[in-house]
């Protein structure tokens, strides 16, 4: 029998997570990536729906922080490597240890070590050198004790307040990844090669608008998944420089998010009456990212050495 060769279509090619185990299983990530399909279903038109059923969700035992749609033999697949499902898993623990208790110096600690650990790994592994082991927030804090929160996996599993606010984060990072990868599915991406990296950004452009109308159902927000987008822009460097990439910069992507959370808070009332006595805070900072990303992308597109993708 003949293969089709397939089209990878990868959400971020970074490489590699070496370290602590998470904190489920292959098999528990495999179940868990299967709720979030069954959630994503039912915001999912029937056409969508139908795309959906011939998918064939798998998480890889593998150490790259991706994602990836393929094709093989008229069956369709969504991939995603559990390296990256950890690497979300230690972010959202991150975020929900520390933004309770204001700790945000601990926090970006935390953040860029994870990113500059990733990018190591991922020189490393060019070269065959062995790779960076990558701790927990757990251990981390424990080694930066007068920045850092001293907390135990227990004592943080038995607060309900931060392990909601831990799964939350969990479920709308992993709901991007995934949905993401089913939008390109539903556009039929994989079964044929972008012509040139061009085409390429924009099929990933049009995955990521799938992924943000998923995420801006109700019961879903947006801001949640902020931080793996900003994950993927220090890996970038914060570059709006995309030239020759399968996809656009990370900060492209995240100002499209922030653009989606504003529209989702001005339309869902009950949603914003959550944010009742930090309105100014959260749109401070909304409008603080923005502009910081805006001032990039107009350098970007000003610098003539920089070929710049017409929409």
């Amino acid at each position: 029998m003949i293969l089709k060769r397939a089209v990878v279509l990868a959400m971020i090619s970074i490489c590699c997570f070496q370290g602590e185990a998470s904190g489920r299983t292959l098999s528990e990530w495999n179940d868990y990536v299967s709720q979030i399909v069954q959630q994503i279903r039912l915001v999912s038109t029937l056409e969508d729906r139908a795309v959906e059923d011939e998918i064939t969700f798998i998480v890889l035992p593998t150490n790259s922080t991706n994602a990836f749609s393929t094709t093989s033999n008229g069956r369709r697949y969504v991939k995603i490597e559990v390296a990256l499902l950890t690497t979300i898993e230690w972010l959202s623990t991150n975020e929900a240890l520390t933004s309770p208790t204001r700790k945000v110096l601990c926090q970006n600690l935390y953040f860029d070590y994870l990113s500059n650990a990733l990018v190591m790994n991922s020189e490393r592994a060019s070269t065959h050198v062995p790779l960076h082991e990558i701790t927990s927030p757990f251990q981390f804090y424990s080694k930066n004790a007068a920045e850092c929160p001293q907390i135990s996996p227990a004592e943080a599993n038995s607060d309900k307040d931060l392990h909601l606010f831990y799964d939350m984060e969990v479920q709308q990072m992993v709901t991007f990844v995934v949905a993401h990868e089913i939008g390109h599915q539903i556009y039929n991406d994989p079964r044929s090669e972008a012509v040139n990296w061009c085409e390429q950004q924009r099929r990933e452009t049009r995955a990521d608008a799938y992924a943000l109308s998923i995420l801006s159902k109700p019961g879903n927000g947006v801001a949640l998944a902020f931080p793996v987008m900003f994950l993927f822009g220090e890996l970038e460097n914060l570059s709006g420089d995309d030239e020759g990439k399968s996809h656009p910069a990370a900060i492209k992507r995240l100002l499209k998010m922030i653009g989606m959370t504003r529209k989702q808070y001005a339309a869902n009332p009950p949603l914003a009456e959550g944010l009742k006595g930090h309105e100014k805070e959260f749109y401070d900072g909304l409008n603080q990212m923005e502009s910081g990303i805006r001032s990039e992308l107009v350098e970007a597109q000003n610098n003539p050495a920089i070929k710049v993708c017409s929409d």
